[in-house]
């Protein structure tokens, strides 16, 4: 799950999910990654007293519904934690006792906030791990995981709901669900007109072939891509991958080809990941078709 931070959700509900409140506190916008795509969530409801949000998908994605109790765990209670520590692709556990009953905890910075109810466990966790469940022996969540982070003062930009942008992913290889979030970012951010947060998805090598950020994005705003789907991902070298993909785009008339207002385009990525992330390195698009 991806706000202006990285955290894990949990599935309650077919469009339901719960993670801790500050990965989507005063977020411009929201992605969800399941196995199978990415789409856009957002807040339902948000409580930092207990750094606990309710997300709703704006599609299903799938995936396992999590129970989660009503009681507080109990000191000593053996423990899982999951969740995908430092955006690592597979799912990583680790395992705890429950060593103390509740507490409070205080969050510094320049948002900084307090939590209640707060209960500690041995297990450990890393960077990209909040909002991940922490399950007892039946599988069942007993809490969240939580956790510090450096705020802004930065208020939210609106979300341009009518430019809407799904990612499906239809191919079984480890690293397409974060290749699929990065091409997600990419496009929707072009959609949301925040052309710097598009720009950053593209690698050193990609921005400096095109300029910079003025030039390109020069005439995005005339064109929104409205969906994606991912047919092939092939990795061929250490940290680098060739991605297939089918975008769809509307567009002014006199900015589409042959006066298209709704384009279809076959487009090969080469993707590069670096410093953790994946980065579109190189774009190759085939003539479009009309929708």
């Amino acid at each position: 799950m991806r706000g202006e931070l990285d955290g894990i959700g949990i599935l309650v509900g077919d469009d339901e999910v719960v993670t801790a409140a500050h990965v989507s506190r005063g977020a411009s916008s929201i992605s969800a990654k399941g196995n199978r795509g990415v789409v856009r969530a957002e807040v339902v409801d948000l409580d930092l007293t207990f750094d606990t949000a309710l997300l709703r998908l704006r599609h299903p994605l799938g995936g396992h519904h999590f129970t989660v109790t009503r009681t507080t765990p109990a000191q000593g209670l053996e423990t899982m934690t999951l969740g995908y520590p430092f955006a690592v692709n597979d799912l990583r556990l680790t395992t705890g006792l429950i060593g103390s009953g509740e507490t409070t905890v205080t969050y510094e910075g320049a948002q900084g906030f307090t939590v209640d109810h707060v209960v500690t466990t041995e297990a450990a966790t890393n960077g990209g791990s909040s909002g991940g469940p922490v399950v007892d022996h039946l599988g069942r969540v007993v809490g969240l995981v939580s956790g510090g982070q450096q705020w802004t003062g930065d208020a939210p930009a609106p979300v341009d709901d009518e430019h809407e942008l799904d990612v499906t992913i239809d191919v079984d290889e480890p690293e397409s669900g974060d290749i699929a979030q990065a091409l997600f970012l990419h496009g929707d951010s072009i959609n949301q007109g925040r052309y710097d947060a598009a720009w950053a998805v593209l690698s050193p090598r990609m921005q400096q072939r095109l300029g910079d950020l003025s030039s390109w994005s020069g005439g995005l705003d005339t064109s929104w891509w409205s969906t994606m789907e991912i047919t092939a991902v092939a990795p061929y070298a250490e940290g680098r991958a060739l991605v297939q993909a089918t975008l769809r785009t509307r567009q002014a008339p006199e900015f589409g080809r042959d006066g298209q207002t709704c384009s279809v385009w076959a487009i090969n990525y080469q993707m590069q990941l670096m410093n953790g992330s994946w980065l579109i390195d190189d774009v190759a698009p085939s003539t479009p078709t009309v929708c």
